[in-house]
């Protein structure tokens, strides 16, 4: 794994002073392949304050190549599938509103895409989950072949959520609630968090983290 794909954040705030040992070691890290940029993005972790802090620490960019992106985005699901050149090549920084976009396309920052469709034409959409951790953001392909900002999705952050996604365990399906138009604008219900049951484990064996 590349220092720039390695979750530093589940270190950091997800396994216990399991993980923060962890950072510790690999900020000390001086010798190795790319012993610099492993200390330095352990070093931002340890100083983190919560995972967001490590999304922002991301530097902008003055240009986004299609290169860059590319190695910016990495596919999922399905496993073979590749991102169309017209989505690489487009200048995302040029967008009316490039704060709504996720910081992939915008900064030097890792996302996570999985390309299926959502509304039946046919045709996969791409869905892209900042990383290590964040929202999520959907983009159509319009008449033109030009990919265009669909809309975001909600509940990323949900227990489990983002493992089933990177397995491919997810389908789609009709929406519960219909949305409320209002005078042509569309207000649509944003449902909570799923409980989950927790999962139950021998006496006096404490859980042990997992990733």
């Amino acid at each position: 794994v590349t220092p720039e794909h390695f979750d530093f954040a589940f270190l950091r705030f997800h396994s216990g002073h399991f993980g923060t040992d962890a950072l510790e070691r690999l900020a000390a890290r001086a010798q190795g392949p790319q012993a610099p940029t492993i200390a330095q993005r352990a070093n931002q972790a340890r100083r983190a304050n919560n995972p967001y802090d490590l999304t922002r620490s991301a530097p902008v960019l003055s240009t986004l190549t299609p290169a860059m992106l590319a190695r910016n985005i990495t596919v999922v699901q399905p496993k073979d599938a590749v991102l169309p050149d017209q989505f690489l090549q487009k200048d995302w920084k040029s967008m009316p509103r490039p704060f709504a976009l996720p910081p992939c396309l915008r900064l030097d920052a890792k996302c996570e895409a999985i390309m299926t469709d959502l509304d039946g034409d046919g045709q996969p959409e791409i869905l892209l989950f900042n990383l290590p951790i964040g929202g999520g953001w959907a983009f159509k392909s319009n008449s033109d072949n030009d990919w265009v900002l669909a809309g975001t999705l909600t509940n990323g952050l949900c227990a489990g959520v983002r493992e089933a996604l990177r397995a491919g365990r997810f389908e789609t399906e009709s929406p519960q609630f219909r949305d409320l138009v209002v005078d042509g604008q569309r207000m649509r219900l944003t449902t909570e968090c799923t409980p989950k049951p927790e999962a139950a484990s021998s006496p006096g064996i404490p859980a042990q983290p997992s990733h």
